[in-house]
């Protein structure tokens, strides 16, 4: 927008109100207004001549219409500003994420195509970590601690990166965020068997991997076990 918008429009509402009355303030008599208007200098109306209070009545009256223009603009402006940002979903924020987002955003980037049972399940080997007190302090600890999760290895700098999920422009679902809910709250079952570790067969295979699948559990498209 031109930066010399609202200054525009103001004055264009002055000029505005001024063309409305006429160049002069002073009510003139009749004889002098058809000695005026024979002289072409002075307008004819209708509706006779206005008084200077009516003046700076309309003049207010404009300037009031032109603050309400620009204040349903600003609003408008503000709305597009948010509706941008949530479209974007939760961006990462550091120490200013809240537990619940940033599980909720781990959960959403380590399993957010294998629906609910897969959610609580990745969910399930955060909090077994978190637990067990080896992985890291807390949830919070044990999501940033370096090579936990690889989506995250964008951030904490582990593996130079590989692996890494641009986190800042991943959204998050409700199924991510009930996921979350539950796991924080322990209103869940934990169908991994108490599981602290997995990971996907067909598209990695760690050495910390079984060297016997069946003793681990499969659930959508992970297995899960203890390393």
């Amino acid at each position: 927008m031109d930066k010399f918008y609202y200054k525009k429009q103001l004055e264009k509402a002055r000029k505005s109100a001024l063309d409305s009355v006429g160049t002069k303030f002073k009510n003139p008599n009749s004889k002098e207004q058809s000695i005026k208007q024979q002289e072409g200098l002075m307008r004819k109306s209708s509706s006779g001549p206005v008084e200077g209070g009516s003046v700076a009545k309309g003049m207010g009256t404009a300037y009031m219409e032109f603050l309400t223009e620009r204040e349903d603009q600003e609003l408008e402006a503000k709305k597009i500003a948010k509706e941008e940002q949530e479209s974007k979903g939760t961006p990462y924020k550091g120490a200013d994420m809240s537990d619940r987002d940033l599980l909720a955003l781990t959960l959403q980037a380590e399993a957010g195509g294998e629906g609910m049972e897969g959610l609580i399940a990745a969910g399930s080997v955060i909090r077994n970590r978190a637990e067990s007190g080896k992985y890291g302090k807390g949830i919070r600890g044990v999501i940033m601690k370096p090579g936990q999760f690889s989506a995250w290895n964008g951030v904490t700098g582990y593996a130079g990166g590989k692996g890494a999920i641009d986190m800042s422009n991943l959204k998050v679902s409700k199924k991510a965020l009930a996921a979350a809910d539950s796991i924080l709250s322990g209103n869940y079952k934990d169908k991994t068997g108490g599981a602290t570790h997995y990971y996907n067969p067909s598209v990695a295979s760690p050495k910390w991997g079984p060297k016997d699948k069946k003793t681990w559990t499969t659930i959508g498209n992970h297995i899960f076990g203890k390393a």
